[in-house]
């Protein structure tokens, strides 16, 4: 077997995955606090990172071996969302402390925003298909050409720096309230079902509620209230952190 070959990637993956979960357990339980930008950024390049090793750029047909150089060009993908992840890390300081649109937007952040771009809308279309892309592509379009639109619709246009400035060196942007939710409160949420899931957890809360209720009138229907019941309080107590603390732009 190849070094390079989506089977390796996957073995690769797993171990980045463990690490994602370990990190976001430390940070999002509250064993240690980490500034929010840099969560939500080493939060969606993890996410970019294991997309491109396990998601393949194309379908591919039975017994079509995938080309070298599309795994090369995965591999590409996943250093650029590693080094977008580093910049901000690294700059956090002078990203906060820079006066938004009026700062230049160095050479640096211009090729590293238009990168996570398009490694944004590369995700999106291997996850999702086509139609999120195009919408997300024409809604550039508007912002770029906007100034030559009918009235009706038209706005003064932005520039390509104001662009890479608002999608990636503000709050407003990629890394916005969407990121935010998934980095905060529904990784968790995915990672504890797929750990009752994969653990068959879920099962005996069933078994528990139906154990508790076979002797009651109508027991059958009732026992599915049971251990919604006892997940209630984990569902609220999340749902009033996320409300406590709110929208948490750059900071």
């Amino acid at each position: 077997m190849a070094i390079v070959s989506r089977e390796n990637f996957a073995k690769v993956a797993y171990f980045i995955g463990i690490a994602l979960a370990l990190f976001q357990i430390y940070f999002t339980i509250g064993f240690a606090a980490l500034e929010g930008t840099k969560m939500r950024t080493i939060f969606l390049s993890s996410i970019m990172v294991l997309i491109f090793l396990l998601c393949p750029a194309r379908k591919l047909k039975p017994g079509e071996k995938e080309p070298v150089w599309l795994l090369l060009l995965d591999l590409c993908f996943a250093g650029i969302s590693v080094a977008i992840a580093a910049y901000i890390c690294v700059n956090m300081e002078e990203i906060i402390n820079r006066m938004a649109f009026i700062d230049p937007v160095s050479t640096t952040a211009k090729a590293l925003g238009l990168a996570l771009v398009l490694l944004t809308l590369e995700i999106t279309r291997r996850t999702t298909g086509w139609p999120l892309v195009c919408v997300a592509v024409v809604a550039l379009i508007y912002m770029f050409l906007g100034d030559k639109l009918p009235r009706a619709i038209m706005h003064n246009g932005f520039t390509l720096d104001q662009i890479v400035e608002y999608l990636f060196l503000q709050g407003d942007g990629i890394y916005g309230v969407p990121i935010q939710t998934a980095a905060n409160t529904l990784f968790a949420f995915i990672m504890f079902g797929a750990f009752l899931d994969n653990s068959k957890m879920g099962n005996i809360f069933m078994d528990i509620a139906c154990l508790l209720t076979k002797k009651a009138q109508g027991g059958r229907r009732r026992s599915p209230f049971l251990p919604a019941a006892c997940s209630a309080p984990l569902r609220a107590a999340r749902l009033q952190t996320f409300t406590q603390r709110g929208r948490s732009p750059f900071r």
